[in-house]
């Protein structure tokens, strides 16, 4: 027994730790990617920030896990003595979104963006004030005819919020 749970625990060591080099690396390979791009800097206190909240009802299980009504084993599944992942209540929860608003002048051009992101207003305004300026990359890229084809991305890194890195945006044609 001893000599299996060794085992098991070296396999899950080896995957846990291959899966932390393969992230590393895509991460240094972005920023190398990143590192190549031409890149300015805009001030964050001239970006306007508005914050929205709203109250939803959602279906949870016993253990408070958010469900997905569409499911298929939402309201029983395969093993009838399990309740997780089984619908239990409705619980109102408060929902948040951050809606940025973005003015940058580029090659003697106004380009406006309107980002969402699903964080709560108020950190975003305090981590905005904290950092002061924010870092846009412009990725070029050529199309079929020679013209030179680029979009903006823009480096939220600095909110340190998981699914929240570089945002981009749709290629634009130089005007």
């Amino acid at each position: 027994m001893v000599i299996f749970s060794a085992i098991i625990f070296l396999v899950f060591s080896i995957i846990y730790f291959s899966l932390k080099i393969k992230v590393s690396n895509n991460i240094k390979k972005r920023n190398d990617y990143l590192n190549t791009l031409d890149r300015f800097e805009i001030q964050l206190d001239s970006i306007k920030i508005d914050g929205f909240h709203w109250q939803e009802n959602i279906p949870v299980d016993v253990y408070d896990n958010e469900l997905d009504p569409n499911s298929s084993s939402f309201y029983g599944g395969a093993n009838y003595f399990s309740v997780k992942n089984k619908f239990h209540k409705n619980k109102v929860t408060t929902k948040f979104k951050t809606k940025i608003y973005i003015t940058l002048n580029y090659r003697d051009s106004d380009f406006e963006f309107n980002l969402n992101l699903p964080i709560e207003h108020t950190n975003v305004r305090m981590k905005f004030y904290m950092k002061k300026k924010m870092i846009i990359y412009v990725d070029k890229i050529e199309d079929d005819y020679s013209t030179e084809n680029f979009r903006f991305l823009f480096d939220f890194r600095f909110l340190n919020t998981e699914g929240i890195s570089i945002v981009s945006t749709n290629f634009f044609k130089p005007v």
